[in-house]
């Protein structure tokens, strides 16, 4: 076994458990804002904790609003997260498949990669847009737009580039011989 080989199947049983974590950690999360839901009282006294660190009157917490646009954003990062692992790890099983990276699907699955970085760099500050607005934007912390996801998407679509063009190499050299 190649030490490219092994390292993949040490990424690819590595990214299975990351997943495993993130659905686990997910639907941990929505059992209990589902349970806030019923029970509202729980999350009045968690935010009136949290209003008094930030000054949010108690009278504007909203708390259906909060825990529905939480159950939101923990779904929606959530499934992009799982997505991009599911990709990663569809990945490190097509080089050990193949003893090589440098297949047309690996290149394809880093484009995907790619684009759902952009797409969930795009997500988080339209969801945290949301959550200031139940909140209350006087009061709520902003996270804002960040370029060093956009940097590493485009470093990855730089990579799939290189990958489709090892991978015409690659079929070059097998038909030489």
């Amino acid at each position: 076994m190649t030490k490219l080989t092994k390292i993949s199947r040490y990424g690819e049983v590595f990214a299975k458990i990351l997943m495993i974590l993130l659905a686990i950690a997910m639907i941990v999360m929505v059992i209990m804002l589902v349970a806030v839901a019923f029970n509202t009282e729980i999350l009045t006294e968690a935010l009136e904790e949290v209003g008094t660190t930030f000054d949010i009157p108690a009278e504007d917490l909203n708390v259906m609003a909060i825990a529905t646009m939480l159950t939101v954003c923990v779904l929606v990062v959530g499934a992009l997260g799982i997505a991009i692992l599911y990709f990663v790890n569809r990945m490190f099983e097509n080089i050990c498949k193949n003893n090589t990276p440098f297949t047309k699907d690996n290149a394809r699955y880093l484009v995907v990669i790619a684009t759902l970085i952009i797409v969930c760099t795009i997500a988080v500050p339209i969801l945290d847009f949301g959550l200031q607005r139940v909140l209350d934007t006087a009061y709520y912390p902003s996270y804002g737009f960040g370029l060093m996801p956009l940097f590493v998407a485009f470093l990855l679509y730089f990579l799939s580039l290189v990958f489709k063009h090892g991978a015409e190499l690659q079929k070059e050299s097998d038909e030489t011989l």
